[in-house]
């Protein structure tokens, strides 16, 4: 009975949310008249005029000619458009944007595809399946299998046409297929290892440093002895705080990785895996990249002729915006990119229906200033963050107006894990409105600010990857505060790792969690199901919580006090 009754108040609730997410039909404005319309093709030419029998071919010929007409013509009344045809634009260089390049209220600059135009930003350099041949024989020497030896297929890179070669820790190139992100050559392949570390076991090695032992087995000690630059990745304290560390050494005598201690304490509950290891390449949708000679080595996910591999290559913002105003892109996908493809510093700034996927780099999206939107879009397959926001003053108390509604977040940090929420924001007076975010190993939207509305988001299946941590989230300052949380549907919020590893966590993912002096909070009429820690969790002052409904939650609220 008692199951009945609670599955009749989840239906009821879904039905009341989903009624209140139907937003009024809005009214069907006028189609906007531009008073100059510039045309881009993938078939135009950077020499051409823009016109519509002459299209520019490229971003950067697209900018010079709006710039050219301004400069004879000024803003006309109505705006410019910059309308791209259909297609997919390889991208080499960005484009910077300044106040002069402004629009106003009434004559906007608006870039955006065609009507029903399918238009890409492409940011890598798709590699010939027929330019792949079977791996060399020193290669296939360090192969541990022989149905790796079968399958692994090599390309020159420099010769398929990649331009940026050099090795980079903060974006490196990245390879992808299918849309989705493939894995360099690592160990273990199921995510992490947790080996059990002891703090003690320490070496001081020749160049004076104190190093870490960590355990491998004598086969992989002897086996990786000859890799050139092993990579580690994990959370070697805690599993909310994580590092990329570069050039990890190896201790054949004691079959120890050898860790700096002077990085990162490690304790027993360590979990990481290493990758850029050739040896280590035996399944598919793996590569690996030998940077001395720039041969790519790849086990396809399928047969190498049925893919289409990209090569991420651009390590530049698409749009860097600097001081600008009253400028929209519309309808617009960028993929492969190793920056923010938007890096956005200005006032009245519009991004509608836009897709970033299969990306690198610091966020998607890094967008500061105020009166700013976010609606429609999509992001997905993501080293790190979806979206940044910095906005108001909270110095001043000025509210920085800026919306981020009506967007799907699925599958970001997949590099970097931790702290790099789908929608981080900053500053004083946002609203995260009307989103669906799904699929993270730590935050969905994280509030470093004040004065904001978070409601009628659908968030579930995140913090897969930790503990100790919120869906939701707030941190940080005592300035912080009058934040909203209201309507939320939070679900499916689990921790995937401590079943599989047996370790004892500080404490859970919950649904909202509010860490470190948040005060002044209102969390009110959310829906919370299937979470493994706290509906409602953290350090809290002067905060209200008040008519959610609790679903199979570990507990419904844990709130204390922290300092004053």
């Amino acid at each position: 009975m008692k199951k009945l009754l609670s599955a009749m108040l989840v239906f009821a609730f879904v039905v009341i949310m989903l009624s209140a997410c139907n937003k009024p039909q809005e009214p069907v404005e006028e189609e906007h008249e531009y008073g100059k319309v510039i045309y881009v093709s993938p078939d135009g030419n950077d020499e051409n005029n823009g016109e519509k029998g002459s299209p520019v071919a490229s971003l950067v010929g697209a900018v010079k000619a709006m710039r050219a007409f301004r400069t004879e013509n000024g803003l006309p009344e109505g705006g410019i458009k910059i309308e791209f045809a259909e297609g997919t634009y390889n991208v080499t260089k960005g484009v910077t944007l300044t106040a002069e390049d402004s629009g106003t209220e009434e004559s906007p600059i608006v870039f955006a595809g065609a009507d029903g135009a399918q238009v890409l930003f492409n940011g890598g350099v798709t590699l010939n399946p027929a330019d792949f041949v079977p791996a060399d024989d020193d290669f296939k020497s360090l192969l541990q299998t022989e149905e790796a030896k079968q399958n692994v297929v090599m390309i020159d890179l420099a010769k398929a046409g990649c331009y940026d070669l050099t090795e980079s820790a903060d974006c490196f190139q990245e390879l992808f297929s299918g849309n989705r992100r493939m894995i360099i050559a690592r160990w273990p392949n199921d995510k992490y290892c947790n080996p059990g570390i002891n703090q003690q076991n320490t070496v001081i090695g020749e160049n004076g440093e104190t190093y870490i032992r960590i355990p491998i087995s004598e086969e992989k000690s002897e086996l990786w002895e000859g890799a050139k630059d092993i990579w580690f990745y994990g959370m070697p304290y805690i599993d909310w705080i994580s590092i990329l560390f570069q050039n990890i050494g190896i201790d054949k005598s004691t079959s120890s990785l050898l860790f700096p201690a002077s990085y990162s304490t490690i304790n027993n509950e360590c979990l990481f895996y290493l990758f850029n290891i050739p040896q280590e390449l035996d399944s598919p949708g793996e590569y690996f990249w030998d940077h001395s000679t720039n041969f790519l080595y790849y086990w396809p996910k399928e047969s190498i002729e049925n893919e289409l591999p990209v090569f991420s290559q651009l390590n530049q913002n698409g749009f860097t915006l600097d001081s600008c105003s009253h400028i929209s892109f519309d309808n617009l996908s960028a993929k492969y990119f190793r920056k923010p493809f938007f890096n956005i510093n200005g006032n009245h700034i519009t991004l509608n229906n836009c897709e970033i996927s299969c990306c690198s780099g610091d966020t998607a999206v890094d967008l500061c200033g105020d009166y700013n939107t976010i609606k429609g879009c999509l992001f997905h397959e993501l080293s790190t963050s979806a979206v940044i926001v910095h906005t108001g003053d909270i110095s001043t108390q000025t509210l920085g107006n800026t919306l981020i509604s009506d967007n799907i977040i699925h599958d970001w940090s997949q590099i970097y894990t931790t702290f790099n929420a789908g929608i981080d924001i900053y500053g004083y007076g946002a609203c995260v409105s009307h989103n669906e975010l799904y699929n993270s190993p730590h935050l969905a939207v994280a509030i470093r600010a004040g004065q904001c509305v978070v409601e009628y988001n659908d968030v579930h299946d995140c913090c897969r990857e930790t503990s100790d941590s919120g869906a939701l989230y707030t941190w940080g300052h005592f300035s912080w505060s009058g934040n909203i949380f209201r309507y939320n549907y939070v679900h499916q919020i689990y921790d995937r790792i401590s079943p599989v590893f047996g370790i004892t966590r500080l404490g859970y993912a919950n649904g909202i969690y509010f860490d470190w002096y948040g005060r002044f909070s209102e969390v009110y009429g959310n829906l919370f199901v299937d979470i493994a820690g706290s509906a409602v969790m953290g350090a809290a002052g002067h905060t209200v919580c008040e008519n959610n409904i609790c679903v199979n939650v570990g507990e419904t609220a844990n709130i204390f006090t922290y300092g004053l």
